[in-house]
């Protein structure tokens, strides 16, 4: 016998320490702490509105609630409705909710997939939830708005959810390269940089470069770098290439000097643009 399981037998079985065990307990389960502050617990049956499970981040209570009998209820207000695609990050459990939305809330069941909601879930980066709104909004025939323009894709971009940027991308979602080169950069993965080369650099710029033979990644990014800071003379841009440094380049020789011909570029360039330097200081990437 193990010795875990010898304590477990001399603790429960002792009658003494068994009850003051399953006093403690008991006493446990009648107060919970929120915010440091010691409140009498609520029972599942007490919990009535959506508002508190949103407070305490307790979606699993919800989602129990709403596949359960209908013996203990929770109601939603409308701006449940309109947020939940920013709290649910389970597709399974998006579902749940936007079913119980269209039986019980038929009227707003809408809101789950409107624009905010369509926003909040690229946020949140669960590609099928995205796939379903839009599936959802094609099916009652909901366009989406114009003023849209790039934002689905910079959202999934400033958010680090390449498989929606790719999918975003794909479905024909527009993207403004000027204003999401920085961003694209700042996630520094191989995939955003794959994706900047095939859909932007290669495409439009240097149909060349795809020959031209490389020792390895880092001449080929700092070519890239090279050009978007010439490009488009956006100090976010430079201020990206001096930061990226730190996230593409290890302390060994070799990259060091990759490092120091990064930033010898970005000092001659300045030299011929004086006046990016009084304000570079005050530009930064979001």
């Amino acid at each position: 016998m193990e010795k875990n399981e010898i304590l477990f037998r001399l603790v429960f079985f002792n009658k003494y320490l068994n009850k003051l065990i399953f006093i403690a307990v008991h006493e446990i389960h009648q107060y919970q702490f929120y915010n440091g502050i010691s409140k009498v617990a609520e029972k599942y049956k007490n919990i009535h509105t959506v508002d508190w499970v949103i407070a305490r981040g307790s979606f699993k209570v919800l989602i129990e609630k709403l596949k359960g009998p209908e013996l203990y209820p929770i109601s939603f207000t409308l701006d449940n409705i309109k947020t939940m695609s920013k709290y649910l990050k389970d597709f399974d459990h998006f579902k749940i909710v936007y079913q119980h939305i269209q039986k019980h809330y038929s009227f707003f069941s809408p809101l789950m997939i409107n624009d905010e909601s369509f926003l909040n879930a690229i946020s949140v980066g669960n590609l099928q939830i995205v796939k379903f709104i839009l599936s959802e909004r094609k099916h009652r025939h909901l366009e989406l708005p114009e003023h849209f323009s790039n934002q689905p894709i910079l959202i999934a971009i400033q958010n680090g959810h390449y498989d929606l940027v790719e999918y975003l991308y794909d479905q024909d979602f527009s993207i403004s390269w000027s204003t999401s080169i920085c961003d694209i950069l700042k996630q520094g993965s191989k995939q955003f940089i794959d994706f900047l080369l095939t859909n932007h650099y290669y495409k439009y710029i240097s149909k060349t470069l795809k020959a031209k033979q490389y020792k390895d990644s880092s001449h080929l990014i700092i070519d890239i770098l090279k050009y978007y800071v010439e490009r488009y003379e956006n100090p976010k841009i430079i201020v990206m290439v001096m930061a990226y440094h730190q996230e593409l380049f290890t302390g060994s020789p070799t990259n060091l000097g990759y490092k120091s011909e990064l930033i010898d570029f970005v000092i001659a360039f300045l030299k011929k643009k004086p006046h990016f330097r009084c304000g570079l200081s005050i530009y930064k990437c979001n």
